[in-house]
């Protein structure tokens, strides 16, 4: 009797299991309520400087790439001169801008004037900073770029793109210890800063080197020029690929002196220029995931594309369908529930889980099991069965 109790338990189990999802075609039109992401350009250019040397060039720098990100249609671009110290980047600066962005947005910073990499981090030289630092004041005295993602993040962006036009040292700048020696700034490490943001840091220069600027205030530097001439060239080219035509442009010119590079920590496009077709493409990558009803394809559709402009609809889909999708699984291994059984001994901690179909034929499932009963004699459908010594025997067996 125990072990026909422990099959039908197993059986309520594993019909538990076969609850499928709603239909895509009960509530589908639903979810296609398209939303272009906003984007967002903060352009800082720092060209007059109290202790370094001035940057001329960078006025140009400031008012090209804020044309650019104009001429693209960029829902908002705030544009800041000669940021002077980390506390006025932080209160009048990045404050209010990271104030205007909202969820699923693009947000671009782009930085030119002087920089330097310490401590696996690329900083941005505020005008008044001094030559010498004490090491334990570098990070709020200089402007750490890499960490502006996760702000951006805390704020719901969709992804975040810091563009930096600047060296990746300072010839007489020195980082010194408690002794007066000095610190070795070290390079820029590329490892990944920001843990939750689909994030591009996009550097004129590899580390520890000095990026070409120039010293006419109506001339760009090298980087920039490549940058604003052909940036939105192309629609719907992911920055990843556009970026490779500049890192050529400016290894070109540069007689590979200076070869920009990147490093990338994203699982989605970044596109500054969209046009119609990429709006098409987008939506038919949603009706393709939306309609598999698939929860893990949708939950996969929400980390991964987080600029679509379905992609709060997706959120919306794995919210409306999360209690479905839990019925979905069970946390009891019938695995564990056979060992215990011949074991004859209680067995702790199984956790082995089992995802069930999401939907099953049960004229198919009827018939598997009809076939598996029928060895010994025991029919699903209706009327008395005469099971021969054989089948009894071997059902004698099976229930021993």
């Amino acid at each position: 009797v125990s072990r026909c109790l422990s099959f039908f338990s197993f059986a309520a189990i594993s019909l538990c299991g076969l609850v499928s999802l709603p239909s895509p075609s009960q509530s589908q039109a639903d979810y296609f309520a398209e939303k272009i992401p906003r984007r967002l350009a903060l352009v800082i250019g720092n060209f007059d400087y109290t202790n370094l040397t001035d940057l001329p060039g960078v006025k140009a720098d400031l008012e090209s790439m804020t044309a650019s990100f104009k001429a693209l249609g960029f829902d908002e671009v705030v544009t800041v001169p000669n940021v002077p110290t980390w506390d006025d980047f932080q209160y009048n600066v990045l404050k209010p801008f990271k104030a205007k962005v909202q969820r699923d947005d693009l947000v671009v910073v782009y930085f030119s004037g002087h920089g330097f990499s310490y401590a696996g981090y690329q900083y941005f030289a505020p005008t008044e900073m001094k030559k010498t630092i004490s090491a334990g004041k570098v990070a709020y005295t200089a402007i750490p770029v890499e960490t502006l993602p996760e702000v951006f993040h805390d704020e719901g962006a969709g992804a975040a793109l810091i563009i930096v036009d600047a060296c990746r040292t300072i010839g007489d700048f020195i980082v010194q210890d408690r002794a007066g020696n000095a610190v070795s700034k070290g390079p820029n490490d590329g490892g990944r800063k920001s843990l939750s943001t689909n994030y591009i840091l996009a550097l004129s220069v590899g580390s520890g080197l000095p990026s070409q600027a120039s010293l006419d205030p109506t001339k760009m530097s090298v980087y920039t020029h490549a940058l604003s001439s052909l940036i939105g060239a192309e629609a719907d080219k992911d920055f990843r690929d556009w970026h490779d035509d500049v890192e050529y442009e400016v290894s070109d010119q540069t007689n590979d002196a200076q070869v920009p590079g990147l490093h990338e920590f994203t699982m989605t496009d970044i596109v500054l220029r969209m046009s119609d077709d990429w709006r098409v493409g987008e939506k038919r990558r949603w009706e393709a995931v939306v309609t598999s009803n698939d929860y893990a394809k949708v939950k996969k559709f929400a980390r991964k594309y987080t600029l679509n402009p379905y992609i709060e609809d997706a959120r919306r889909w794995l919210s409306d369908h999360e209690e479905a999708a839990s019925l979905n699984r069970t946390s009891v291994s019938p695995v564990g529930i056979d060992f215990a059984w011949n074991a004859e001994a209680k067995v702790e901690g199984i956790s082995s889980v089992i995802n069930f179909p999401q939907e099953v034929n049960y004229q198919q499932y009827v018939g598997e099991q009809s076939a598996s009963l029928s060895t010994y004699g025991v029919r699903l459908d209706d009327g008395a069965v005469n099971p021969t010594p054989q089948q009894l025997e071997q059902w004698a067996k099976y229930v021993a």
